[in-house]
C-alpha cells in the first residue's frame, strides 16, 4: 500500500528515520509486474531488527533503474505488505527513484570505485573521476531533498554509511530545524590516505554537519578527528570527541561496534529446522572436519588469499588430506561491475586448480557455493562448521564473525579472524587472530584450529559468546541513542524477535 509524505508527516509522533543507499527490499520487474525481494548484507541484518522494535521509516533506493526519472516523488509502502514471506515488519519504506546513469556514476562509480577502495586502503583500485564526483553530489542532494520534504522537526534522522556523506550539510542548508546523525560502517582511513582524494575537505565538511557521527572502532574515530583538524574544519575537542562550530553547532563523535541479535541466532541454532540441517551437513562430511567461509563477493574479503592459505595448509600437512572439507559461500555482489565479475572468475579458477591438485576419488577439498542462503540454513551451516574462517583484508566490522559465534549454541568451534577486521578488538579473547595477507600464518592457524583440544575449543567459544551476547544489537543501539543527546526519549522501543534472512556480510 502506498502512502503519501503528507499523511506520514501528519502523524505527528516522533519517528526514527533510517536513510541508506538501498532499502531492505529490492524492486524487481517481471513480466510487467513488480516484485519485492529481500536484500542481503550487514546493514539490513543489523538495522531491520532496530526498525521493527522502534517503528518508523526507512528511506533508500529500491533497485529500479529507469533510463530517466521524470518524477522525484518518494513512494511510501508498508514494509509488512507483500515484501518477503514471513516478514512481520511494523515500519514504512520510502523508495527514492534513481536513474540508470545516477546509479552508474554515483553508486558504482564514486561510492564504490573511489570511496570504498580508498577507505579500505586499496589505492590501485581507485578510479578518481570528476564527473562521478559531480554525480555523487547530485544524488546526495536528491536524498537530502527526499528527507526534508516529509520529515518533521522532531524526527530522528539516521544516515547510514559512505554513500551519503554530503547529506548532513545539504539537509542543514535546506532545513536547519532538522538534525541528522550519521554512522560510517566502513573503516575511516588515516589522513595521509584520505588526502589522496581531491575533494576530501569538502566531504569532511559535509559530514560534520551531522549532530553525531558514529564509527565501529576508536582508531577510525581518531583518524577522522585528525583529518578534521588537518583540514581546519571547526574546533576539535579530542578529549570529548567533539567538533565545535561557534556557539550553535556541535558534531559529536563516538565509537561503538555494531553487532547482531545474539538471542535470535542462538534460538534459531537450537530450532528443529536448524538441527536437522546441521545433522545433514555433518553426515555429508562423513566424519571430516568442516571449515567454513561466508563472504560477500568482494576483493576486500580476502577470499583469494584465504584459498592460497588452504592450499599451503594441505601442502604442509598432508595428513589432513581426506580429513577436512572447506565450504566457501560467496554471496553475489555488484555483478554488473566488470571488476567484480573478474574477481568471481579468479576465485572459481583458483578453486578448480586446488581441487584438481588435491582431490581423490572419494574426496574434494573445497566446496564452493555462489548464492545467498536462507537464514535458518545459514545458522545451521555456521553451527555445523568446526572452524569459521573470517579473513578480510580490511573490514569496518564483519558481522559474519559474530554470527558464527552466536550460532554455536553447542559452545564448540574455533574462529580464525583477521586482525584487520573491526570485530577483532572484541573477539580477540577467543579467536585466533591472523594477518590475512600471510598464507603461512592462516595455514598455521588452520592446523592449530583443526588439532585443538575440545577443552580449548569450548573455553575460547564460551569467552566469545559472552562478549557477543553482552555487546548485542540492543547494546549498540543504546550507545547510538546516547550519542543523539537524548533525542530518543519519546521513541517507543518494542522487544520483538527479528526475522532476518541474510548474513551480515
Amino acid at each position: 500500500m502506498e502512502d503519501s509524505a503528507d499523511s506520514l508527516s501528519a502523524k505527528g509522533a516522533k519517528r526514527l528515520v533510517v536513510v541508506s543507499n538501498r532499502l531492505p527490499f529490492k524492486k524487481i520487474r517481471q513480466k510487467g509486474k513488480v516484485k519485492w525481494v529481500r536484500s542481503a548484507g550487514g546493514l539490513v541484518t543489523a538495522l531491520d531488527p532496530v526498525l521493527r522494535k522502534t517503528g518508523g521509516v526507512w528511506l533508500g533506493w529500491g533497485g529500479d533503474t529507469p533510463r530517466q526519472v521524470h518524477n522525484r516523488k518518494v513512494n511510501f509502502y508498508d514494509a509488512g505488505e507483500a515484501k518477503s514471506p514471513g516478514f512481520e515488519g511494523n515500519y514504512v519504506i520510502g523508495e527514492i527513484p534513481l536513474s540508470e546513469g545516477e546509479i552508474r556514476n554515483y553508486y558504482r562509480g564514486f561510492a564504490n570505485s573511489v570511496i570504498w577502495p580508498l577507505f579500505h586502503y586499496f589505492f590501485e583500485k581507485c578510479d578518481i573521476n570528476a564527473d562521478q564526483w559531480k554525480s555523487y553530489k547530485e544524488v546526495n542532494h536528491i536524498f537530502a531533498k527526499a528527507i526534508v520534504d516529509f520529515a518533521g522537526p522532531d524526527d530522528l534522522i539516521w544516515l547510514q554509511d559512505y554513500h551519503l556523506l554530503l547529506v548532513p550539510e545539504y539537509v542543514h542548508r535546506m532545513r536547519p530545524d532538522l538534525k541528522t546523525h550519521l554512522f560510517i560502517h566502513i573503516p575511516f582511513p588515516h589522513h595521509e590516505i584520505l588526502s589522496v582524494l581531491p575533494w576530501h575537505v569538502e566531504i569532511m565538511a559535509g559530514v560534520t554537519y551531522a549532530a553525531s557521527v558514529g564509527f565501529h572502532d576508536k582508531q577510525y574515530l581518531a583518524n577522522f578527528l585528525i583529518s578534521v583538524q588537518r583540514a581546519g574544519i571547526g574546533k576539535t575537542d579530542r578529549s570529548n570527541s567533539l567538533i565545535r562550530f561557534g556557539e550553535d553547532r556541535i558534531c559529536r563523535l563516538y565509537a561503538h561496534g555494531i553487532s547482531i541479535d545474539f538471542d535470535h541466532f542462538n534460538a534459531v541454532s537450537r530450532s528443529d529446522e536448524a538441527r536437522k540441517h546441521t545433522h545433514r551437513l555433518r553426515k555429508r562430511c562423513a566424519g571430516k572436519k568442516m571449515v567454513l567461509g561466508v563472504d560477500r563477493l568482494d576483493y576486500s574479503k580476502g577470499i583469494k588469499e584465504r584459498l592460497y592459505a588452504i592450499e599451503h595448509c594441505l601442502e604442509e600437512h598432508p595428513e589432513l588430506l581426506e580429513k577436512v572439507v572447506f565450504y566457501q559461500i560467496a554471496v553475489p555482489s555488484r555483478q554488473n561491475v566488470k571488476e567484480y565479475r573478474a574477481i568471481r572468475s579468479d576465485i572459481e579458477s583458483l578453486i578448480g586448480r586446488i581441487n584438481g591438485r588435491f582431490s581423490t576419488t572419494a574426496w574434494t577439498p573445497i566446496h564452493y557455493f555462489f548464492r545467498t542462503v536462507p537464514f535458518a540454513q545459514l545458522v545451521a551451516t555456521y553451527r555445523a562448521a568446526d572452524v569459521g574462517l573470517v579473513t578480510p583484508l580490511r573490514d569496518g566490522m564483519n558481522l559474519v564473525a559474530k554470527e558464527y559465534v552466536a550460532s554455536h549454541s553447542d559452545e564448540d568451534g574455533v574462529l580464525i579472524l583477521s586482525r584487520f577486521a573491526g570485530a577483532a578488538r572484541e573477539l580477540k579473547t577467543g579467536a585466533l587472530l591472523v594477518n590475512p595477507y600471510s598464507a603461512e600464518e592462516i595455514s598455521n592457524a588452520l592446523y592449530r584450529a583443526l588439532t585443538m583440544s575440545p577443552k580449548d575449543r569450548r573455553h575460547r567459544m564460551r569467552r566469545m559468546r559472552r562478549v557477543v551476547e553482552k555487546n548485542d544489537i540492543d547494546n549498540w543501539l543504546t550507545a547510538c541513542w546516547s550519542s543523539f543527546h537524548g533525542e530518543n526519549t519519546s521513541i517507543h522501543k518494542k522487544k520483538q524477535i527479528p526475522n532476518t534472512v541474510g548474513a551480515g556480510l
